[in-house]
């Protein structure tokens, strides 16, 4: 199994939307993808709530996939590379971690 973390640190407007109306809109999309891209097993999306000092992301996601192969696919999905096209205008900053779990 595999599982595939991303944070993101978004804009504080961008598409003449806030960060928060950005961010909520970036949430559907991304769940949006659950039933329609096979290589998700689960996925969850979260919105960060709290101010803290230091370096703070907006967001983060985490998929699971039964194996490489089935990441790849996700990630070259059509739908998902949409999303992708999305968030390149709202998005200030990315991370990201894939590492296998038994």
């Amino acid at each position: 199994m595999i599982k595939h973390v991303v944070m993101w640190k978004l804009h504080e407007e961008a598409n003449g939307k806030s960060k928060h109306e950005n961010a909520m809109e970036f949430k559907n999309r991304l769940e949006a993808l659950i039933p329609v891209v096979d290589e998700i097993e689960s996925m969850s999306v979260g919105i960060g709530y709290k101010l803290a000092e230091g370096p703070v992301f907006d967001m983060t996601l985490t998929t699971t996939h039964k194996n490489k192969e089935a990441l790849q696919g996700y990630i070259d999905h059509p739908d998902h590379q949409e999303v992708v096209a999305y968030a390149k205008d709202i998005v200030a900053d990315r991370r990201v971690v894939d590492y296998e779990v038994s």
